[in-house]
């Protein structure tokens, strides 16, 4: 199998004028990228009933905040980093300006795509790709739209979130096996993020490089492509005695163990 290459400090793409849906998905294209994360910030009751129904369809995993400050709380002072964040333009202006800055202020932050929706024929805040908003989409909204917004910034990477084909690789085509490390992953690793955090804040710097060496191996073997090529990254930094640039990285760590944590699950409940 060819080697997986990905650059986790790339940019997300800058789309101009608004994204036009896709037509023709069928119901098991919807699912296609399962798992991926999703942040709304929207106070509108009606839109965050619609986006939910999708989302839930689409079996993505979302989180709605319906205040620019909640979803600051949530991205910047909990590290929460997200495949894309989407913003509605009922949010004044100047509060959104706030949002996206305080977004891209934040360098940890500086790769994850933000779209703002607004309504059909609205110009309105068309001209704030200048703060870092990569994309518009205008409304209503309908599944296929938020299909077509994980093509363009997630794209064939959902393959590399949990990559069966790989892991099985590694196991010489033993299924069993396969799924018993799936599950030492998940008894061991479901909180990773948190227990890096405790080791560099308890400045137990051994047990921390021992803990992503570990980490970073077994994300290997079960063909968590992604989510290891991050790792990978971490070890780099942690060889460097860089942990400054670990903490910097922990957004882009939990991201992606989360999803491989929801892709393990669904596939030892098949």
């Amino acid at each position: 199998m060819d080697d997986f290459e990905y650059d986790i400090y790339r940019q997300a793409p800058v789309i101009s004028g608004a994204i036009d849906a896709k037509t023709g998905i069928s119901e098991d294209e919807l699912k296609k990228y399962q798992g991926c994360r999703v942040l709304v910030t929207d106070s509108n009751k009606i839109d965050n009933s619609i986006l939910s129904s999708i989302f839930q369809r689409m079996e993505i995993d979302y989180t709605i905040q319906t205040s620019e400050n909640s979803a600051i709380t949530e991205i910047v002072e909990f590290g929460n980093y997200y495949d894309i964040v989407l913003i509605d333009q009922y949010i004044e202006e100047n509060l959104v300006v706030n949002l996206v800055s305080s977004i891209r202020y934040d360098k940890r932050f500086d790769t994850m795509p933000i779209v703002i929706m607004i309504p059909l024929g609205e110009e309105k805040h068309t001209n704030l790709s200048k703060y870092g908003i990569n994309a518009i989409l205008k409304k209503p909204l309908m599944a296929s739209h938020i299909y077509t917004l994980f093509d363009i910034f997630v794209g064939d990477l959902h393959k590399h979130i949990l990559n069966i084909n790989r892991g099985m690789e590694h196991t010489n085509g033993d299924l069993e096996l396969y799924h018993t490390i799936l599950r030492e992953f998940l008894n061991n690793y479901s909180q990773a993020d948190r227990d890096i955090i405790k080791f560099i804040y308890r400045e137990e710097y051994d047990r921390l490089g021992q803990f992503i060496v570990d980490i970073e191996g077994l994300s290997g073997t079960i063909g968590a492509d992604i989510f290891h090529t991050v790792t990978a990254e971490l070890l780099k930094k942690y060889r460097e005695n860089n942990y400054q640039d670990i903490s910097f990285l922990l957004p882009r760590f939990r991201n992606e163990l989360y999803k491989v944590l929801n892709r393990i699950k669904k596939n030892l409940d098949k």
